[in-house]
């Protein structure tokens, strides 16, 4: 009586005992099984020519990681170092290795790996690499030999060009080695924060600590397969066109101090590049940028008041398919003390009353630092100056009866006798640059030279030389329409040094405090989609895009997570709190919240007015722009939303495999990020409807332009359809200009362009 009951409960087990094994060897099928995507799918071509170094860790003396059965990591580095080689070789990149056989970088006599590492990293460098990749297999303290995992690291704050290569071989690493875990990381690992290339990333592709593991690494086609993946996250941060950037060399005479720094930018893969992704970086500190399309040339100016010693440059700059080229650094040497002083022209401000400047350089010709004292005396008794040089001057007032004097000159070892020729003041005047909405001064006007080379001005004025009345020159400044001002009316210019500059949007950003708080990172996925897509990707790589869109429109812009960093909530919240922001926004793309196929939610904090403006606003510029098929503002007690100490709201929207490959697209990013940037000028400007959008035709010899990227006045840039069209969010009425980059051309020019109040016609351009 008892057997019926007893197979009852057996059954019941020996099922579940059979479904522990089945999931325990599913577990283990899909480790390094086959490829799921094909690399002859791909355009190769894109990696022509691209410098790369592949650095297989470890070897000779360092053994890595040992598995069970004694695979070293050293070897099985080596070997798919060795395949991926090949495949670069064969995709006609330019490619070497950091070692080809089992050995060290060990000076003789040395055990260090500290050693190893330096000569491993000076090797690499030599070649001045583009992509720097270091190939590893883990391992863990405790040796868990259960424990597997993907581990991708790019250099520490490198959150540009090392970052996105990061996310590229992290994807394909996901997608092709079917291991389910895996995480991208900052790391500071010698190699990576040594390293000279653009883009800098260590790869841990699985544990070899893991017998499983193990076995596969120890089959050639296992390694071939990891290569494949290597090759194919290569391939994805090539093919969204990479560009080229090199450095142009210093003049001789101005090799100990120059007036800037200035670097050729180049399409990659034929992709246009984004004029308002420019960027630089002094000493690791980012420093004004200034790209002038129409040369390529993006020249990174030195500040004045920087202090002696060595220093280097770096600039980098982003393609409109999202991939960001970082440079080489750029090393300079600053050495200070006044040798020579110079007087120059003088400048009649009225009447009888000149303005007198004279520069101090020192014994190599460069400006001496901000701050140097200086002491002037003049023959007429009872005139005398003392101050400090800013930017390699001193300036001072003197009455047409002292003006022509002869005048003492001293600062610390160095003086002179100067005497001023009040006669050729008209060879050089100052511009004053004003905003032309509150007509006060702005603050850092800069003139933009025929060969790319740029004027820096202060507190609303800047020289206009004697050498440039007869060229064309732009002048700019950021967050303001760009104004050409053509040799034709320089002397128009000269006798009413007068110019106003139309603030982008109509100044509704201008000065505004934006901080931007991008969900995920570091462990946190922030969602996945099916094609493995991870949130935390896309929201920053969306708020970068939007980040340098306001800076460029006059936005103190910052956002709370720049790379992979696992942040808490309370950390974002202190970090907006910290800004003194006038709103914060969260983009939360991956979230559940948003739970189907292109459903948008734009949230704020219920007693929040402000809060619920900015939702608003937000949600009347994005939702037009697909995947967004429905869309609503709601109520959120959400702690980013309750805690900032400023107006907060927040874009919710999930990735499925409806909405995943448009994520991806790089045109779509861009459109929502301008779109977004639309909607917080509608939020601050007050109003309360849709702003029309603007829209372009660009033609080469009367045949539609697709894919060429046209940036509005530096700040929105757009591609442009199979018919040429290119449409722009928002953009105000008045003069305008179009920045023109073709692919595989390049810089097409600066065009104007007039939008008239209630205007959303087309404009055609059809270019030569």
């Amino acid at each position: 009586m008892n057997r019926p009951f007893i197979v009852i409960v057996l059954v019941p087990v020996l099922i579940l005992l059979a479904a522990g094994c089945a999931s325990d060897r599913s577990r283990w099928d899909t480790l390094y099984s086959r490829l799921s995507e094909e690399p002859e799918t791909f355009d190769w071509s894109v990696l022509e020519g691209r410098r790369i170094v592949i650095d297989p860790g470890h070897g000779g003396h360092f053994k890595g990681a040992v598995g069970v059965d004694s695979l070293s990591e050293a070897d099985a580095n080596l070997g798919v170092a060795l395949y991926l080689w090949g495949l670069l070789e064969e995709a006609g990149a330019s490619v070497h290795l950091t070692r080809t056989t089992d050995r060290d970088w060990l000076p003789e006599g040395s055990t260090e790996s500290a050693d190893d590492l330096a000569g491993r990293i000076a090797c690499a460098n030599a070649w001045n690499p583009e992509v720097f990749l270091s190939i590893h297999h883990n391992s863990n303290i405790a040796l868990d030999r259960e424990h597997n995992m993907i581990e991708v690291y790019y250099m520490n704050d490198e959150t540009g060009a090392s970052l996105e290569l990061s996310e590229e071989i992290h994807l394909h690493l996901a997608r092709n080695l079917g291991i389910e875990d895996s995480t991208i990381k900052p790391g500071n690992y010698y190699v990576l924060r040594n390293s000279g290339a653009g883009a800098s990333v260590l790869g841990e592709a699985s544990y070899i600590s893991n017998p499983e593991v193990e076995k596969r690494l120890m089959i050639s086609t296992r390694q071939k397969l990891e290569a494949q993946a290597y090759f194919l996250g290569l391939l994805g941060y090539f093919s969204r066109g990479v560009p080229y950037i090199e450095q142009i060399p210093l003049k001789a005479d101005t090799v100990m101090m120059p007036a800037s720094v200035s670097f050729r930018i180049s399409q990659g893969a034929g992709v246009p590049v984004d004029p308002a992704s420019v960027r630089a970086f002094i000493d690791g500190s980012e420093s004004e940028a200034v790209y002038d399309p129409g040369s390529g040339i993006l020249t990174c100016p030195i500040p004045p008041d920087i202090p002696n010693g060595a220093h280097s440059a770096r600039v980098s700059v982003r393609s409109i398919g999202g991939a960001t080229a970082g440079s080489a650094p750029a090393k300079f040497t600053v050495g200070r003390s006044a040798r020579f002083i110079l007087p120059l022209p003088p400048r009649m401000d009225e009447p009888g009353r000149y303005t007198m400047t004279v520069r101090f350089l020192d014994r190599n010709g460069s400006e001496v630092a901000d701050g140097t004292s200086v002491t002037i005396v003049s023959a007429v008794p009872g005139h005398g100056w003392k101050g400090k040089t800013r930017e390699g001057v001193f300036t001072f007032q003197a009455g047409s009866g002292v003006a022509g004097s002869k005048f003492f000159v001293r600062s610390g070892d160095a003086s002179d006798t100067l005497l001023f020729d009040t006669g050729i003041s008209s060879m050089e005047f100052s511009i004053l640059v004003l905003d032309a909405r509150t007509g006060l001064p702005i603050d850092s006007p800069r003139l933009l030279l025929p060969d790319g080379s740029v004027m820096s001005g202060k507190n609303g004025r800047v020289s206009m030389p004697a050498r440039l009345f007869a060229e064309d020159v732009i002048l700019s400044a950021r967050g303001y329409i760009p104004r050409p001002l053509p040799a034709s009316k320089t002397e128009e210019l000269a006798l009413r040094p007068l110019v106003r500059l139309t603030p982008v949007l109509d100044g509704a950003l201008s000065g505004k405090r934006i901080v931007i708080d991008p969900a995920g990172g570091g462990n946190e996925d922030y969602g996945r989609g099916p094609d493995k897509l991870r949130g935390a990707t896309l929201n920053l790589e969306l708020a970068r895009r939007v980040r340098d869109i306001l800076a460029a429109a006059g936005v103190h812009a910052s956002l709370t997570r720049s790379g992979e960093e696992t942040l808490s909530i309370h950390e974002r919240i202190q970090a907006v709190n910290r800004s003194g922001a006038d709103l914060a926004l969260g983009l939360r793309y991956g979230s559940e919240m948003s739970a189907g196929k292109g459903r948008f939610v734009f949230t704020h904090y219920p007693s929040s007015g402000r809060g619920a403006a900015a939702a608003g606003a937000l949600m009347r510029a994005v939702s037009p722009l697909p995947p967004c098929v429905e869309s609503s503002k709601e109520e959120s007690a959400e702690l980013f939303l309750q805690q900032t100490g400023c107006p907060a709201c927040e874009i919710h929207a999930c990735i499925s495999d409806f909405t995943e490959k448009l994520f991806r697209n790089p045109r779509w990013l861009e459109m929502e990020a301008s779109s977004i940037v639309s909607g917080l000028a509608g939020f601050f400007s007050g109003r309360t409807g849709p702003c029309p959008s603007n829209s372009v035709i660009i033609k080469i010899d009367g045949e539609p332009a697709a894919g060429t990227a046209v940036s509005l006045d530096g700040v929105f840039t757009a591609v442009t359809d199979q018919d040429g069209t290119a449409v722009f969010p928002c953009a105000g009425h008045g003069t305008h200009y179009l920045l023109i980059d073709i692919p595989g051309l390049g810089p097409g020019g600066c065009l104007p362009f007039e939008i008239s109040p209630g205007d959303t016609g087309l404009t055609e351009f059809d270019l030569p």
